[in-house]
């Protein structure tokens, strides 16, 4: 049994990326183990170190899923002038499927990475039609369109109205 749970935490300690998260075997577990007279005793006492082992894991899977979206929103208000910005670039920069990159986003954010990407720079684009007077197509560039047609387009079907309207309004 002490073998067995060697592995375990050798296993879990595999698993974890940073070093604060690792555990050790300490001396108290194992007295505790020497200490249990029944096998069902025994049996109690290796759930609970699995569990508490599993929710370790778990809230590491957690904070692992929360720093990779926080990782994608800080990118977008740094580069969401890029038209490059999109799914695939997102799961290259931050070494993850598109697909999980996708479904870890929707989850903690309620939107589309796509969606949240279009309303930033949609954001963006009302804050330069208020403050500068720059054209349209300027303007389109600088939040990462390369198409002011469709940059128009999209404008008007997040507001309700063409930029230009916007900016008279």
């Amino acid at each position: 049994l002490l073998s067995l749970i060697t592995a375990m935490f050798d296993a879990y300690n595999q698993i974890c990326v940073k070093d604060t998260m690792k555990k050790t075997l300490d001396f108290y577990l194992v007295e505790q183990i020497y200490a249990l007279e029944s096998l069902s005793d025994l049996e109690k006492n290796l759930e609970e170190v699995f569990r508490v082992l599993s929710e370790d894991l778990r809230k590491l899977r957690d904070d692992d899923k929360h720093h990779l979206v926080m990782k994608a929103i800080v990118y977008v208000e740094t580069n969401y002038s890029d038209p490059c910005v999109n799914l695939n670039s997102m799961g290259e920069l931050l070494h993850v499927s598109v697909s999980y990159f996708s479904r870890i986003f929707k989850a903690a954010k309620e939107q589309t990475f796509i969606e949240y990407l279009t309303k930033y720079r949609i954001n963006k684009a009302k804050d330069f039609l208020k403050t500068t007077d720059n054209k349209v197509y300027e303007i389109a560039m600088e939040v990462g369109y390369e198409d002011a047609r469709y940059f128009s387009h999209n404008f008007r079907k997040h507001v309700g109205m063409t930029p230009l309207q916007y900016r008279k309004a």
